[in-house]
């Protein structure tokens, strides 16, 4: 039914090579720069394109409105079609989207621009994980996985520092070249996947089928929208603390946005350091990993608040919320990994979907707690939601018998 997406168990074997899993590493890295890097280049774009405060947000916006519609629309044609096509077409028009904005005459096409990257990445990401679980065996997904992660670390610790920086020497058109020209040496490291087989790998009804009564009783009967939810949980803990931690540091330790940067730098160092731990998560498993993931990250969001007076404590909890948050990706990309071949592409486009989804309502909503009740509530709600995670997890995902 599958053509190559059961190599990797049927051999037993990993068959993804250190340069495909660099390549993918460096994917990951380009998306989330790209992503990141808006914010300290925003106003002199603003400024050369005339808009004004109240159209800064639209950019953003339509990237990752793209980026979670693209993942949840085209999710069937990752079972339908090669792993080839999926992988060429993200790069494609992440590719076109950096080139139109770097190349945008107007607001308007600048947007549009944005709009290109996130459907492109809304394609490339759920590929390139799908890809890396298929040539990986069980017993070593996800340290691969977390090797491929540490391209999210890198764009915090590298990426944003050194968009900014060409921003300011170069300007922000050259930025956004600079950043297209890394596809093309995605694209090298990564030809032996691109120059697979052409035709499709999934059945010659799968095209039909789409979201088919059987597929989502089969993503039902993998317990993924259990594992859905508790992504959204947790997104929405993240992001709903990182969006406004820059404003408690600089308010608390009274520093401005170099030294708010340094701690968010710490949380990248703890990210990165994370990849490493993988063949914990291999060992304990995915499922229990995320639980244990998920149940530490609630406390360290509950503390962060607490801590931004102090910077050494501010410190450590930005290392350890790196180190866990790390552990809680790649262990829920890694149980993603595990759903049967048929529904593997489905599955991991409706996570990348959950991811973003999280990251706009603990945006959005954090706003309205942190204006209101202020930072520390932000926290404990934060807390709130990464915990009901765990308990998903724990009840629905470790507990439970399979059915």
């Amino acid at each position: 039914m599958i053509e190559e997406q059961g190599i990797a168990a049927s051999r037993g074997a990993d068959l993804l090579s250190l340069p495909q899993t660099a390549g993918f590493a460096l994917g990951m890295f380009l998306i989330g720069s790209f992503f990141l890097a808006l914010s300290p280049i925003l106003p002199d774009v603003a400024r050369d394109l005339g808009a004004d405060s109240a159209q800064l947000g639209y950019p953003g916006g339509a990237y990752a409105l793209a980026l979670g519609v693209t993942s949840v629309a085209l999710a069937p044609f990752h079972d339908i079609f090669s792993r080839r096509s999926m992988l060429a077409a993200g790069m494609s028009l992440h590719l076109a989207g950096l080139v139109t904005v770097a190349l945008s005459p107007g607001w308007a096409v600048l947007v549009a621009g944005h709009a290109f990257c996130g459907c492109g990445g809304g394609i490339f990401m759920p590929a390139a994980y799908a890809a890396v679980s298929e040539r990986t065996s069980d017993g070593a997904r996800a340290s691969v996985l977390g090797r491929v992660n540490s391209g999210w670390a890198a764009s915090t610790l590298v990426g944003v520092p050194a968009a900014a920086l060409l921003g300011e020497t170069l300007g922000w058109r050259e930025t956004m070249l600079a950043l297209a020209a890394v596809w093309p040496i995605i694209a090298v490291l990564t030809a032996r996947i691109l120059a697979g087989a052409a035709r499709p790998v999934g059945s010659a009804g799968a095209a039909s089928a789409f979201w088919s009564r059987s597929i989502l009783t089969r993503l039902q009967t993998a317990r993924l929208p259990w594992l859905f939810a508790s992504t959204v949980l947790i997104f929405v803990g993240f992001y709903g603390v990182y969006a406004y931690l820059g404003i408690a540091i600089r308010r608390d330790l009274k520093v401005e946005a170099g030294g708010a940067g340094l701690f968010v730098s710490i949380y990248g160092l703890g990210f990165l350091t994370g990849t490493l731990n993988g063949w914990i998560i291999d060992r304990v498993g995915p499922e229990r990993s995320l639980g244990i993931a998920t149940a530490t990250l609630s406390v360290i969001l509950f503390a962060i608040p607490q801590a931004t007076p102090s910077a050494v404590l501010l410190a450590i909890a930005m290392y350890l919320w790196g180190v866990f948050q790390n552990a809680a990706f790649t262990s829920f990309t890694t149980a993603v990994g595990k759903a049967e071949a048929a529904i593997r592409g489905r599955a991991f486009s409706i996570n990348t979907a959950c991811v973003f989804m999280g990251s706009s309502i603990g945006t959005a909503a954090m706003g309205v707690v942190n204006s209101s009740w202020g930072f520390v509530t932000v926290g404990i709600v934060c807390m709130v939601a990464t915990a009901a995670a765990s308990v998903i997890v724990a009840w629905k995902l470790v507990a439970a018998p399979k059915a």
